[in-house]
């Protein structure tokens, strides 16, 4: 299997998607699920709709996060080892949100004349203690996140589309 992971350090770049203030997760009542607060919410569904918008995937089929260690994704091989990053320790919780769709790497560095990476999952890691992202990928399939966590499904409006300028 050829693997077309993009991982990239990245600032948090402010586009005019539309505002998600008012919207909220997508839960069933079920006392078993888990909570995020709403801060992260709006933060994960706005990051959820720049990346899929502006890797080629105005309506993504779905989003889903899930609070994970470093760990778990080093050994999916999402991640290099924590002791190489400075964004993370080893017992720092990360929200691991991914992406359904068709996805083309637009925003990926990519040498010379290679192509964009392409698959059907797109996913980005954010911090829990202060929603810094700082990465993301495009994976070939999908990945069952029940073997993570539990899932929390994202509230994303489709098709996405940036907001309108505002009137001088």
């Amino acid at each position: 299997m050829k693997r077309h992971a993009a991982i990239a350090v990245l600032g948090t770049l402010l586009v005019g998607l539309p505002a998600c203030a008012e919207r909220t997760t997508s839960r069933m009542a079920d006392e078993t699920e888990a909570a995020i607060p709403a801060a992260a919410d709006q933060a994960l569904i706005a990051k959820a709709e720049e990346f899929a918008y502006f890797n080629g995937e105005p309506t993504p089929t779905s989003a889903e996060t899930v609070v994970v260690l470093p760990q778990q994704l080093v050994d999916l091989d999402l991640l290099d080892e924590p002791s190489k990053w400075t964004f993370y320790e080893a017992e720092t919780k990360i929200y691991f949100t991914q992406l359904t769709g068709d996805f083309i790497g637009y925003w990926a560095k990519v040498p010379g004349n290679e192509d964009f990476p392409r698959g059907h999952m797109l996913y980005f890691l954010m911090r829990v203690e202060d929603l810094k992202h700082f990465g993301w990928g495009i994976e070939e399939e999908p990945l069952d996140l029940t073997t993570l966590g539990e899932p929390i499904p994202l509230d994303i409006e489709t098709p996405i589309s940036p907001s309108p300028p505002a009137s001088p």
